[in-house]
């Protein structure tokens, strides 16, 4: 599997723009598929080759947008306060607090690249509909509908970012989905005019998600993956998307009936703890969990720092580890001292972690699990944990972040780098990215049930990812069962997650995976009870890092320079 690099220019008009501009743009192919011949200077696409290019270009562009290194870490994890600021930035600083505005830098980044991704991914399905309408044969009919299911799937996953992001509000009653949602865009634009398309309503996005999702589970219905081919799109992949659109949009009786399909007929199973306390650090890849996931390779890793470097694997040197004598990137952040509570963690100590006290007292809680094991698979602690430096192991230090004396100062450990030095290496990664595994499965599904009135089955999902967690047989009862939807948690009291099990542990299980927990909160409208939890961000001296919520911040600016060119209209509170 080889990873794509590519640059990427925003307008697209013509299909013969966008084959020069791919052609161009593909210096390697993300699923090793592509012809190495000088494409036909005749009609396009002229055979199979020609499509296998263009979808993977679309496979290529999973990873850019939302899941690019800076949006990634400034919108997803800031917005969601896994993270707190140890880098003094405009655009890092209206993350941390949400207060985005249409002229900046990461609304219209997310923007112009999920709409240029549906472009590409709209372009293929015509190129494929021509090749079928110009006669193939039987073999290449067949390959041909299963492409067409992967890049159906592939727009509607653009689609679930632009409508999360900029729709009006997510439907947490019916009328919701009658609000302002985003432009449905199904074809390629050959002037201005045709570029101009009104916003769709809430539902409609998410209806069109669906519809996507439907046809590439007919197309791809009996279709298995092995070998090289493992990263593409399945059945199980579609399903259990299908399951989650189901679920955002409260169709609490479809999601039920397709996520139970999942659970029991994909063959999909919860990985062991130690397996899943790792797999986040490049190992494990297309483990038993795992349902979708973007493959990156190693072998295509630069000797050192460059621009080129594909944007997602970028990611670990912006939320690095801090370690004794310096630091393995940039350690643009830390996680947030509430982040840590929320786990149970209760011990307040911000300096001298050195301390033989200090040091033992942590090592026995990690063995009494008298706090959530996930917060360390989720973060590094000072003193405690350590990563491998010049071939030797250095501990974690203390991020000292913006200065604050009471940030607790320490690392992210999901998707870091903790084997060797970004400084005397490539500063890229080719860590997988889990997109959809089990675990977020089992909870949706819980979720189904408990919005369904079953809470037995609900409880049972639930506690199948805690036992995981635990070390415990996931299928076993045990004595850290919650008994209830009401249970407490390890969130402490005074947190709106401290008896609530379900959302509890979709933030603990889920935590510091891309966008998860921020699109809960929009789903769920809880905005307000979050922003009462977390209290503040950090500020350089004399800046107030107080966080302070309105309802508009759940959905983010329209970029200004839409609002100019196509008077879309903007959401309200910008």
């Amino acid at each position: 599997m080889k990873m794509v690099r590519k640059k990427f220019i925003l307008t697209v008009i013509t299909p013969a723009v966008m084959l020069a501009m791919i052609i161009a743009a593909c210096s390697d192919d993300f699923l090793d598929t592509s012809d190495s011949e000088t494409l036909s200077s005749g009609t396009f696409p002229a055979r199979l080759a020609d499509v296998e290019l263009l979808v993977n270009d679309v496979y290529g562009r999973l990873r850019n947008g939302s899941l690019e290194a800076y949006q990634q870490a400034r919108v997803g994890y800031s917005a969601a306060h896994y993270a707190d600021l140890a880098f003094n930035d405009n655009n890092f600083k209206a993350g941390a607090t949400i207060e985005f505005s249409p002229t900046g830098e990461d609304p219209g980044w997310i923007w112009d690249r999920h709409y240029e991704n549906v472009t590409r991914c709209n372009s293929t399905l015509n190129a494929i509909n021509r090749l079928r309408e110009a006669g193939v044969t039987d073999t290449e009919l067949e390959t041909l509908n299963y492409r067409e299911g992967e890049v159906r799937f592939i727009r509607a996953f653009n689609y679930y970012y632009l409508i999360n992001y900029f729709g009006e509000t997510a439907i947490a009653q019916p009328s919701d989905a009658n609000q302002r949602g985003v432009p449905i865009v199904e074809d390629i634009a050959t002037s201005l005019e045709e570029s101009r398309v009104e916003r769709s309503t809430v539902g409609e996005v998410w209806d069109f998600i669906k519809n996507d999702l439907e046809q590439a589970a007919v197309l791809l219905a009996n279709k298995t993956w092995e070998g090289n081919d493992r990263a593409r799109v399945d059945i199980w992949a579609i399903r259990s998307f299908l399951g989650k659109a189901h679920v955002f949009t409260q169709n609490w009786a479809e999601a039920r009936t397709v996520l139970q399909d999942v659970i029991d007929n994909s063959g999909k199973s919860l990985v062991s703890y130690d397996v899943y306390r790792d797999m986040f650090l490049g190992e494990a890849d297309f483990n038993s969990e795992s349902i979708f996931e973007m493959n990156f390779n190693d072998t295509e890793l630069t000797s050192g720092w460059t621009t080129q470097a594909n944007a997602i694997t970028y990611l670990p040197v912006l939320i690095s580890p801090t370690y004794d004598g310096g630091c393995n990137g940039f350690c643009n952040f830390v996680v947030h001292n509430k982040s840590i509570q929320r786990f149970g963690w209760t011990d307040t100590t911000t300096i001298d972690y050195f301390r033989n006290d200090y040091v033992t007292f942590s090592r026995q809680v990690r063995q009494d699990q008298s706090v959530d094991p996930r917060l360390w698979v989720g973060a590094q602690q000072p003193a405690v944990d350590s990563v491998i430096i010049d071939n030797e192991a250095s501990a974690i230090a203390k991020n000292e972040g913006l200065g604050d004396p009471g940030m607790y100062g320490w690392s992210f450990r999901k998707f870091t780098l903790t084997t060797r030095s970004v400084w005397s290496g490539p500063a890229e990664t080719a860590f997988n990215i889990f997109w959809l595994r089990l675990a977020d499965v089992y909870l949706l599904y819980a979720e189904a049930h408990a919005n369904g009135g079953d809470n037995g089955t609900a409880l049972e999902y639930i506690n199948k990812v805690k036992r995981r967690a635990y070390g415990l047989d996931p299928d076993a009862p045990s004595a850290i069962d919650y008994n209830s939807l009401s249970a407490p948690t390890s969130a402490s009291p005074g947190d709106h997650l401290a008896n609530d099990p379900l959302r509890y542990e979709r933030w603990a299980e889920l935590f510091a995976e891309q966008t998860s927990w921020w699109f809960d909160i929009i789903r769920w409208k809880i905005g307000q009870e979050e922003t009462d939890y977390y209290e503040k961000v950090a500020q350089p001296a004399g800046e107030d890092g107080t966080l302070r919520w309105r309802d508009s911040k759940y959905a983010l600016p329209i970029p200004q320079t839409q609002i100019n060119a196509f008077n879309i209209g903007q959401n309200p509170g910008y």
